[in-house]
């Protein structure tokens, strides 16, 4: 029995999802920030004179509804003593490590939130807030148990034109799954590089599927030796333009097992 996975990467460029360039500078000099917008992400659809998803800056508190893996067009403002905060709300049915990611053509913070006992008023601050200069990526994650939680974008500096911005959340589960073969040393899937540990470190892609031909696991106790002809590694070597966001479809026909 064949089994066939197509699996899914978002690859943001910007520095903090995928792309990092450590010789460049900042602001402009590094990133042509020009953020566009997606045809298969959600549209926040406010304009420049609207605040449709003002969360608790507002009253009555009004929220934008979001499910884990999607992704966002989003734009935003400030100046004159108002920042456009915009508040995404999504519900978890299970316990869940939440990933919030954001990318904006103006330096930018984020948080996870949620409400008090009396709403927004004894709201509660889950991660964050985290920063990130135009086009870096800031991200904030927190474990959650199942409820509503708020998810917060909003310019940092005091005046800023109507520009756009990208973001994305992922819900993964907290604790990472084993590895498929624990048995054996998997050489280049070594602990400290196993693609599949969330919210690994040492790893900018975390949570994504293992990527294998068939796998011929080598005994312990052999150790990384980074070449792609064994233990079923394939490296995947991707051209980009960087600040631009792009889909990479990889399919996978493996055995039963």
């Amino acid at each position: 029995m064949k089994k066939c996975l197509v699996i899914f990467f978002l690859l943001a460029l910007s520095a903090g999802f995928l792309y990092a360039d450590p010789d460049a500078g900042e602001g402009d000099d590094r990133c042509a920030c020009s953020i566009p917008t997606y045809s298969w992400a959600i549209n926040e659809g406010e304009s420049s004179s609207q605040n449709n998803n003002g969360g608790c800056s507002v009253n009555p508190p009004v929220f934008k509804d979001i499910q884990c893996g999607n992704a966002i067009n989003g734009k935003s403002k400030a100046g004159s003593g108002y920042r456009d905060q915009d508040w995404y709300r999504i519900t978890l049915t299970e316990r869940d490590s939440v990933i919030w990611k954001v990318v904006a053509e103006f330096d930018v913070i984020i948080m996870i939130m949620g409400p008090g006992t009396n709403g927004c008023s004894d709201r509660i601050t889950y991660a964050g807030p985290d920063t990130a200069r135009e086009c870096d990526t800031a991200v904030v994650s927190a474990c959650l148990e199942p409820g509503v939680y708020w998810l917060y974008a909003c310019p940092k500096a005091s005046s800023v034109s109507f520009r756009e911005y990208f973001a994305y959340v992922r819900c993964v589960p907290c604790t990472p799954p084993e590895p498929p073969e624990p048995e054996f040393d998997m050489g280049d899937l070594a602990t400290c590089n196993y693609p599949t540990l969330v919210n690994n470190p040492a790893h900018k892609i975390s949570g994504i599927a293992w990527l294998g031909d068939a796998v011929t696991a080598e005994t312990s106790p052999y150790t990384n030796n980074q070449d792609p002809a064994d233990d079923g590694v394939d490296f995947i070597t991707v051209t980009w333009t960087p600040c631009r966001i792009q889909q990479l479809t990889v399919k996978i026909t493996a055995g039963e097992h």
